[in-house]
């Protein structure tokens, strides 16, 4: 693994963690100020992953990033739970390719946050 691989999985470590955790919180006080700051961590994420050729997630991080931005201020209930269950889906994923495997978004969830970036664009 080349050092550039490296400093980029563990920023996407960083940044899973952190959009993780705002998202907890976000949850419990959905502020559109937090759903601005956990898309930015999304986007980055869609980088990170992209430079690690990690498409599929890149592709999902994006998708989280939209959702965010477009419906953070008026996520329903059940829409903010779909973003809180993708981005710790997110957090999962990287850690199954930190373990060797190759990870793979879950295609319901997908589905769920594509509507939702359908519905709030």
């Amino acid at each position: 693994m080349a050092i550039s691989e490296i400093e980029n999985l563990s920023k996407a470590d960083l940044h899973s963690r952190e959009l993780e955790s705002l998202l907890a919180i976000w949850t419990e006080a959905p502020m559109f100020e937090a759903a601005i700051e956990a898309a930015s961590l999304a986007w980055s994420l869609a980088l990170y992953t992209e430079a690690v050729g990690l498409n599929e997630l890149s592709v999902f991080s994006t998708q989280l990033a939209l959702g965010l931005q477009w419906g953070g201020r008026s996520a329903s209930p059940e829409q903010t739970k779909v973003l809180a269950a993708a981005g710790q889906h997110l957090r999962m994923l990287l850690h199954q390719h930190a373990a060797g495997l190759d990870p793979k978004p879950h295609p319901d969830l997908l589905v769920s946050l594509q509507d939702l970036v359908r519905t709030t664009a």
